[in-house]
């Protein structure tokens, strides 16, 4: 298993003997397998750590049967050990456990390690913390580097305009920061969120209005928020014709209950200096 993990990390395991019978078999398996498209696996790393197991199983295969054609020739007794299918399963198995345990790791460190800079934002601006993580999660998927299609930049994906607006309302001449480091984008996203929900106060929930102006824009809003719409949520998001912005609200709102109960636990910390 320890051999497997370097070798996933050093590059491919090969062997100067193509994989033959059941190895050969396994490994155009798992290369089909993990040739579909999928959403947020490391499909390429988890063939190349698989190839390279089955790469080892086949090395050790072969000297096996060369101590076996040995021992024969020498009139003494063999043994093969486990079978070999039953060892590459548990060696597949335990694999892929490792690395789904180290991806749960990564994307949990990844989820948390903003926290700080967005309890700091939302605490000047107001806005609960869970909301402005939400947005980040829905946004970018905590990379401060993603670049949008129309120029939004970092965690947030905020606008040169929407970060020029910031500095205006800083009483600053001008925007100087860097949209791709963290912290500063996380402080100009949660003073225009916090901006948005005022917009919306008069709702019965001001987050589900922000949000769709987050994503569609203030005309668009005003478009949809007639008659009962104009207070209330539920009408309103029944009324939003862009499909894309409807799963947007909803998603962004349901992570954001998620997040609430970390937050809520980390302020109910006793503070020690």
């Amino acid at each position: 298993m320890p051999i497997c993990l370097v070798s996933v990390l050093i590059g491919n395991v090969e062997s100067p003997l193509p994989l033959s019978g059941e190895l050969a078999e396994y490994d155009i398996f798992w290369r089909r397998l993990f040739a579909r498209p999928t959403i947020g696996a490391p499909t390429g790393l988890l063939y190349r750590a698989i190839h390279s197991c089955l790469t080892l199983a086949g090395t050790a295969e072969y000297a096996q049967q060369q101590r076996h054609r040995e021992m024969q020739a020498e009139h003494r007794p063999t043994d093969y050990g486990q079978p070999l299918d039953r060892r590459l399963l548990w060696l597949i198995a335990a694999l892929l456990i490792a690395i789904g345990l180290v991806d749960w790791w990564y994307e949990r460190h990844k989820e948390q390690r903003y926290d700080p800079h967005i309890v700091s934002a939302t605490g000047r601006y107001a806005v609960a913390p869970a909301l402005v993580k939400a947005v980040i999660w829905r946004e970018s998927r905590f990379n401060p580097k993603v670049r949008g299609r129309v120029g939004e930049l970092g965690l947030m994906q905020i606008r040169p305009i929407v970060a020029e607006e910031w500095a205006r309302a800083q009483m600053h001449r001008g925007f100087e920061g860097n949209l791709f480091e963290p912290r500063m984008n996380i402080e100009v996203g949660a003073w225009y969120l916090a901006k948005l929900l005022k917009r919306y106060s008069q709702t019965d929930n001001p987050a589900a209005y922000a949000l769709a102006d987050y994503n569609a824009g203030r005309s668009n809003v005003l478009r949809w928020n007639k008659g009962p719409a104009e207070t209330n949520s539920a009408a309103f998001l029944a009324q939003v014709t862009f499909p894309a912005t409807q799963q947007y609200v909803r998603a962004i709102l349901k992570r954001s209950a998620r997040y609430e109960g970390p937050f809520e636990k980390a302020s109910a910390r006793p503070h020690t200096s």
